[in-house]
């Protein structure tokens, strides 16, 4: 099962970190709908809008901790293909290494082929 980087990104005006964090968190609790960008790597980015009932909102005044809900899915922004499940893909660093290889390979075999 892969992992997810899941995040989601608001641009807020307050005075300092701390206030920041608690106006979204504040917000993401009473919004009916939140964005987020899913990635599996760097080729494979979704971004999905999440609906939230209105029944699972907590009071605006609430200071509970909210549990997560069986949120449907929204709406499909924009969607990578993903890998096939049970394949795995290459990082970057290891498909540059291959390349590196195959290009030493060739100059090799080429420079044999001279001789």
């Amino acid at each position: 099962m892969p992992y997810y980087l899941v995040t989601h990104t608001s641009l807020v005006e307050t005075l300092d970190e701390a206030t920041a964090a608690h106006a979204v968190a504040k917000n993401l609790r009473v919004a009916d709908q939140i964005p987020f960008t899913v990635k599996l790597d760097s080729e494979h980015i979704t971004h999905i809008v999440v609906s939230q009932p209105p029944e699972d909102r907590p009071f605006f005044g609430s200071e509970e901790a909210v549990e997560p809900t069986g949120v449907d899915e929204g709406v499909r922004v924009a969607q990578g293909s993903s890998p096939p499940s049970g394949q795995h893909r290459l990082p970057i660093n290891a498909k540059v290494i291959l390349l590196l290889i195959a290009s030493l390979s060739l100059g090799l075999a080429s420079g044999l082929m001279i001789l």
